[in-house]
C-alpha cells in the first residue's frame, strides 16, 4: 500500500517533495562551495601534503586539490543558477560518482594513505587530520544516498508531469 497524505497525493507529488529536493540542492551547493574554498585556500600554503604526488592522477596534490576546488566552486554556482532540477541532480550525481570512483581506486590500489581531500586544511586545524577521511566520506555518503532516495520519486514526478523541464 502506498503512503499518502490527507489529500490523497503520494508524498512525492506534493510541494513538500519539491521543497525537499530544492533544500537538498541548496545544501549541496553550499557544501561544495565551502569544500572548494577550503581546497583552494589550502592549496595556497606551503604544506608538505601539497608537494606529494597524487596516486591516481600523478600530479602534485597541490595541483589536483586546486583543480578540484575550482571545479567544486564552479559546480556549486551551477547548482545555484540552473533552473532544471533534473540537470542539477545529474551534476551532483556525476560529482558523487567521480569522487566515489576516485576513492575506490585508492582503495583497490592499496595506497597507504587515504584521500587528502581537504589538502593543507589539516594543518590549520590539528583535530581535522584525525577526522578528515571520516568527514569527507560521510558527506559523500550523505549526498550519494540522498540522491538515490530522491531519484525514483523525482523520475515518477517528471513522468506524471509529462516530462518537461522540471
Amino acid at each position: 500500500m502506498k503512503s499518502t497524505h490527507a489529500h490523497g497525493l503520494l508524498w512525492y507529488e506534493t510541494t513538500f517533495f519539491e521543497k525537499l529536493v530544492t533544500s537538498y540542492l541548496k545544501i549541496a551547493s553550499v557544501v561544495l562551495a565551502l569544500f572548494g574554498a577550503i581546497k583552494i585556500g589550502s592549496s595556497l600554503t606551503q604544506s608538505k601534503i601539497l608537494l606529494q604526488i597524487d596516486p591516481i592522477f600523478g600530479y602534485s596534490n597541490g595541483t589536483v586539490i586546486i583543480a578540484v576546488g575550482i571545479i567544486e566552486i564552479y559546480l556549486a554556482l551551477h547548482l545555484s543558477l540552473i533552473r532544471s532540477v533534473v540537470n542539477r541532480m545529474l551534476i551532483l550525481a556525476s560529482l558523487v560518482a567521480s569522487f566515489t570512483l576516485y576513492r575506490l581506486e585508492i582503495k583497490i590500489s592499496n595506497h597507504p594513505t587515504p584521500c587528502k581531500c581537504l589538502g593543507a586544511a589539516v594543518d590549520w586545524f590539528p583535530w581535522l587530520a584525525r577526522y578528515e577521511s571520516t568527514i569527507t566520506t560521510s558527506v559523500l555518503l550523505f549526498f550519494g544516498l540522498s540522491f538515490l532516495y530522491l531519484l525514483v520519486p523525482l523520475l515518477r514526478r517528471i513522468k506524471s508531469l509529462g516530462g518537461g523541464t522540471y
